[in-house]
């Protein structure tokens, strides 16, 4: 396996800029996720470290090797796509030895690697049966194993699991998972479903419009999220907004909001007036009689192990809470909220960024006790 780096990685289609100079690198034995909704670039980029698609400008570097206009049969990468791309008429055995039948590797060494491949897989009783009849699920694990037959330097996959039902799906999510970590692999993986990514991947970048908006592990993303976009695309329920105009001097640890004081993390700058919105995550909200920052129940969704709770407050935003079920809340209760300032994103309205506070200093580490201990 092999690092991939990728510098200033930029691609137009005539007037259409697909993706940004992007520049990251994937680690040796890395799952990497890129992540984003329809048309953010994340399928071109894959293409592009694929050899699939050539970059506009920018460089792509596999090892050591600079293959950034090198076609994809001359790059050690193996592509799996969503579609699974089996040939029909062959049965299982003959698909996965199909690219070592093309590249004229000795039959004993392709009957070994193919007998290696089905067993990692779990699909060694299906080697002689035909891929058209069987299962969505068995057929992607074939299309897995014609990709780790070959023994790539890296696995590039365009949302392998994308075709499958939900409870399937988080089932494949597993073993994808524990797969990459027996072949320790260096695997990119493109994705739009944000749980696929934050249960797979070891680092995830998140893109939006042809741009990577942040770059980091799935907690530090989902705990520190770096732009509105990012706050908002992860997380179900996402992330609450709560606008307001205001202006805070350098160590500030409130926010006000008409006659509340909402807590957050000492800023670290002085920040003159502007729109902001005041972040909070459903599970850091607090349902209380004390506070005096009002809200309606407008909504209340029974989730067997929490309730999600939608409230319309005082100052005219909508807030969801996701609440242990014993807390009891009825449409047209009148409550307080409550939040953590450890668990706050301060965001400026106009660049959409995150407003660096105190809690930008405290090591993720201690972030997840604290997560922890929250339930």
């Amino acid at each position: 396996m092999a690092e991939i780096r990728v510098q200033n990685l930029h691609k137009a289609f005539a007037e259409f800029t697909a993706v940004k100079d992007s520049t990251f690198t994937v680690n040796d034995g890395e799952f990497f996720c890129l992540l984003g909704p329809s048309g953010c670039g994340k399928t071109t980029t894959l293409r592009m470290i694929a050899g699939l698609e050539l970059p506009t400008s920018g460089e792509i570097y596999l090892g050591r090797e600079n293959v950034t206009f090198k076609r994809a049969s001359a790059r050690d990468i193996a592509f799996v796509f969503q579609m699974f791309a089996l040939y029909p008429h062959m049965t299982v055995r003959q698909n996965i030895a199909f690219p070592l039948v093309s590249q004229g590797m000795p039959r004993a060494e392709i009957r070994e690697r193919v007998a290696q491949a089905a067993k990692t897989l779990h699909i060694t009783a299906m080697l002689d049966q035909s891929v058209s009849g069987l299962t969505s699920g068995d057929r992607q694990r074939v299309a897995l194993g014609r990709a780790i037959v070959r023994q790539p330097m890296a696995f590039m996959m365009d949302e392998p699991l994308g075709a499958l039902d939900t409870e399937f799906r988080e089932i494949m999510c597993a073993e994808l998972r524990a797969l990459h970590d027996r072949l320790s692999a260096t695997t990119v993986y493109v994705t739009h479903d944000q749980r696929e990514a934050m249960s797979m991947a070891d680092k995830i970048a998140i893109m939006n419009q042809g741009v990577i908006e942040q770059l980091g592990a799935p907690q530090e993303i989902y705990e520190r999220p770096a732009t509105v976009f990012v706050a908002d695309f992860m997380g179900s329920p996402s992330m609450n907004f709560i606008p307001t105009t205001a202006a805070l001097a350098r160590g500030e640890t409130t926010l006000n909001i008409g006659t509340a004081k909402l807590p957050l993390s000492a800023v670290c700058d002085d920040v003159s007036t502007r729109s902001l919105l005041y972040g909070v995550r459903p599970e850091h909200v607090r349902l209380t009689d004390d506070s005096v920052f009002r809200a309606e129940v407008v909504g209340v969704e029974y989730l067997g192990n929490c309730q999600i709770i939608t409230l319309n407050t005082a100052a005219g935003s909508t807030v969801r809470a996701k609440v242990d079920v014993g807390v009891h809340a009825a449409r047209g209760d009148q409550v307080g909220l409550t939040f953590d300032a450890g668990e706050v994103t301060l965001f400026d309205q106009a660049s959409g960024r995150a407003i660096p506070t105190a809690r930008d200093d405290v090591p993720m580490s201690l972030v997840g006790t604290r997560v922890a201990a929250h339930g």
